[in-house]
Order: structure tokens, then sequence, then C-alpha cells
């Protein structure tokens, strides 16, 4: 069983990515169409992604097929008590049943990278997405994380919950999280992002230029040439034969989705190396 395919839509009337690139409005139809003809069932967004989630909500292709949606709550920036943070999810639980039928709602994230480490303190907050979960507004529970999980907090949040989701990023560069995905047991799904850094992976011209002292991309050039593939086959291959549920990958154009379907098809299983350790390369901040 191969991971299922997710369309990112962090670039969905935003720039994103290495390029900073945007898919304009008039292009989403034909982006949602293309990704669904090419086997796509969900979607990835976030309560960050500005008016990502009402462009959905606008949108025809949306309407038409089964889209499944996985979506990220709002960050708590402001660092609020819970009872403010509660009413915070709570708006945007109801923005979410305006946009969104009930059904469409597969997965909902924390966005905090420090939820884990004050799981306890937030326990408030947690009786809520468990009640909201339980109702039926959701079918899973999860978080988006940025960094390795200590087994401690992992043990905690297993205390905490049943069955729960993480979304890391996982690629043939960063593979930080490969302990907590090969050791997870049936309750806990991770969803890989960041397969090619945001395309870094795949621009060797930008990725030295961010990273002019690394030897890394040399290194994975090399292991490339060895092995006859492109870094593209080599990004795609890494992430499909892994142990994540699913794949979240973003487009430009519906080009990129039928070349991706290709070699996502054809992938075969590769046994690379650790080409990269470099924290500095591997934080989306730098990229």
């Amino acid at each position: 069983m191969y991971p299922d395919k997710v369309l990112g839509t962090a670039n969905f009337n935003n720039l994103y990515g290495v390029t900073k690139k945007s898919i304009k409005k008039d292009q989403i139809e034909s982006i949602l169409n293309t990704a669904w003809n090419a086997g796509f069932r969900y979607l990835d967004t976030a309560a960050d992604y500005k008016g990502v989630h009402e462009l959905l909500h606008k949108s025809n292709q949306f309407s038409i097929n089964d889209w499944k949606v996985i979506t990220k709550l709002p960050k708590n920036l402001q660092n609020l008590d819970q009872e403010s943070y509660k009413l915070v999810i709570l708006d945007f639980f109801n923005s979410l049943k305006d946009n969104f039928k009930i059904n469409r709602i597969q997965t909902i994230l924390i966005h905090d990278h420090n939820f884990l480490k004050n799981i306890s303190d937030n326990k408030m907050v947690l009786d809520l997405l468990l009640e909201e979960k339980n109702k039926g507004f959701f079918e899973n529970l999860g978080l988006s994380v940025y960094d390795p999980i200590p087994s401690k907090q992992l043990n905690l949040l297993h205390n905490f919950l049943n069955e729960f989701v993480i979304q890391c990023p996982l690629s043939i560069f960063d593979r930080r999280f490969e302990d907590n995905i090969n050791d997870s047991s049936n309750n806990c799904k991770f969803q890989a992002r960041s397969i090619f850094l945001q395309g870094l992976l795949l621009n060797e011209q930008v990725f030295k230029m961010k990273f002019p002292k690394s030897i890394a991309f040399d290194f994975f050039k090399k292991w490339l040439a060895d092995n006859q593939m492109s870094s593209y086959e080599a990004c795609i291959s890494f992430v499909k034969h892994s142990k994540v549920s699913q794949i979240v990958v973003g487009f430009n154009s519906e080009k990129e989705i039928y070349e991706f379907d290709s070699v996502y098809e054809n992938a075969k299983i590769i046994n690379p190396p650790a080409f990269c350790n470099d924290i500095d390369i591997l934080n989306p901040i730098n990229w």
C-alpha cells in the first residue's frame, strides 16, 4: 500500500516555495481537475493560508468532486490563555462549517510547535478538539510539527489520544523523522510534506546560492549520477516507499501534476545514504 497523494494549497493565490510562485484564481479550477484525475483525493490547507478556504468553497471542481480536507488550526501567536484560544478555535470551526460540508473535513492539525511541550497545560483545548471530533465534525486529530518528537512527548500524546496524525517534513535530505515514522504504531499515522524542500532539491543553482559552503548537494549529485536518476525521481521514490500514510505535494501548473504522476507510478525502491544533517539547510526559514 503506497501513501495517498495530497494536493498542497499553500500557493493558491499566495506566494510559496523557493520560486515564490502563486496559482492565480483562474488556474485553481484546472489544477483541481487535473489533480483529481491523477488520483489526488485530499487537499492540505491551513487557517494561515490567506483566503484559500474561501477559494475552495467557491470552486466548482471542489464542489463536484468528493475532496477531503486536511487543515491546520490558527496558530496561537499571541499566547492567549486557553479560554481565549478556545474561542479562536470555535470561530475557526464555524468558518469551516460555512465553507465546507462537515463530511469534507478529514483531519484537523494543531499548528503549534510548543503544544507537545505543554500538552498537560493545553488539556482544555485538547478536550474541545476531542469533543468536536466525537460529534463527527472531522475524522482525525493531529499535529503539524517541524522538529523530531522526543519519545517521552510522543508517549504523553498517546496517553491523551487513542489515534492521531503527525504531519512533518520528510525528504531524501531531511530524514530526522525516520525513527519516529518507522517506530510508529497503528494508532499513529504520518503525513510527509516538504519532499523537495519546497523545490530547493530540484534547483542546484538556488541551493548553492543559499548555502555556498555546503557540499551536501555535490554528494547528492554524485549519488544521482551513480544511480542514473534525476533529483526529481529520487525525491519521489524516497517518500513513496517510506512508511508515511500520505504525501503532501504542491504544484504550479497542470504539467507538473502530469510529470509527478508519471514518476510516482514508476518510482522504484532506493536506499540512499544520508546526504545532509545540517539544520540550517533543513530549516524552511532559510529557503
